[in-house]
């Protein structure tokens, strides 16, 4: 008998934990990437980030990347290079090499500052970063679900944040780990696509690396076994997100469903979406739907999502391999 198999998508930051909460030290994920620009930029460097628009809900790469561009005087990359000399070995960094290195840099500096917050009490007794209502039942929900045996849901976690991070602070709270991580870390190791646009949401990839990861874990080893069940699985996976403009968009170009986390909300649908402002419900929903889900129910409807009019978008041929997968990476 095959287990009917269905995909959680996840961004991280606002969805499932509130980052942009400060901590009991008043440290949050916006803040930290101001001190972390203003020690490795300087004045300069919090002025542009100011021009800019703040972090702006953007990936770590995306950032550092617009600060430099925007830098015509090129100050503030001599700045960064002048201080990671102080700080790493190979003083002497090519300048072909000097933004990457940079990135790198103001990464390692970030994510010192964050995970040392993990886990630190407020007066009330709870940690930082504390989660978003609901969500710390609704993941036992699914796991109570997994434990029966009949269904196999997987979750995974696209996010410009981190896999260290994301680890740290579910081990906080005791919580079973996310079966797949696709965050910052694993674009940056990777060479293409070459456009920023490309490699963070809405663009595709992270989504595109979640599917295929989780095509993976069917037993699906070939590319083009993968690539036979793309359009299909698409049926079977829903993404959330608190961010209409880039889940929501990323959900709409992979072309599955997507569910939107707005604090306070109650749940109300739209096309080929919908919002919710407690978790718990989301895994009411699964478990009320759990004879659905053993008959191979596509998963959007248990949310009154009309499936059939989720269309996947057109294919394209990439550096990635995605193209028959489904994934327009090109947006």
């Amino acid at each position: 008998m095959i287990t009917p198999n269905y995909l959680l998508v996840f961004d991280f930051d606002g969805t499932a934990f509130r980052t942009f909460e400060p901590s009991p030290n008043g440290i949050d994920v916006e803040n930290a990437y101001k001190l972390v620009v203003g020690k490795v930029f300087g004045e300069e460097g919090l002025k542009g980030y100011q021009n800019v628009g703040g972090l702006g809900n953007r990936a770590p790469s995306e950032l550092i990347k617009l600060l430099l561009a925007n830098d015509e005087s090129g100050i503030l990359q001599e700045k960064a290079l002048g201080l990671m000399a102080t700080k790493v070995e190979g003083k002497n960094i090519a300048q072909t090499n000097a933004e990457d290195a940079i990135i790198e840099f103001c990464i390692e500096e970030k994510v010192s500052i964050l995970e040392a917050e993990i886990g630190t009490v407020f007066p009330n007794g709870e940690m930082w970063p504390r989660p978003t209502e609901g969500f710390l039942r609704f993941w036992k929900q699914v796991q109570t679900i997994n434990k029966e045996g009949l269904v196999d849901i997987k979750t995974a976690f696209v996010s410009s944040g981190h896999k260290n991070f994301i680890e740290k602070t579910f081990k906080a709270r005791e919580l079973e780990l996310p079966n797949f991580l696709i965050t910052e870390d694993n674009v940056r190791e990777r060479k293409y696509p070459l456009e920023i646009t490309r490699r963070v949401k809405p663009g595709q990839l992270q989504m595109a690396m979640a599917h295929i990861e989780w095509l993976k874990s069917w037993g699906l080893s070939s590319a083009e076994a993968r690539t036979a069940f793309a359009d299909l699985s698409k049926k079977y996976m829903l993404y959330f997100g608190d961010d209409m403009k880039k889940d929501g968009q990323t959900a709409e170009n992979a072309g599955i469903g997507f569910g939107q986390y707005v604090e306070g909300s109650s749940y109300k649908r739209a096309t080929g979406s919908f919002s919710f402002g407690n978790w718990a419900e989301i895994g009411q929903r699964l478990i009320d739907g759990r004879l659905a889900l053993e008959r191979f129910t596509p998963i959007g409807e248990l949310f009154s999502l009309n499936t059939s009019a989720i269309e996947s978008t057109k294919r394209n041929r990439t550096p990635e391999g995605y193209s028959g997968m489904g994934y327009n990476t090109r947006k």
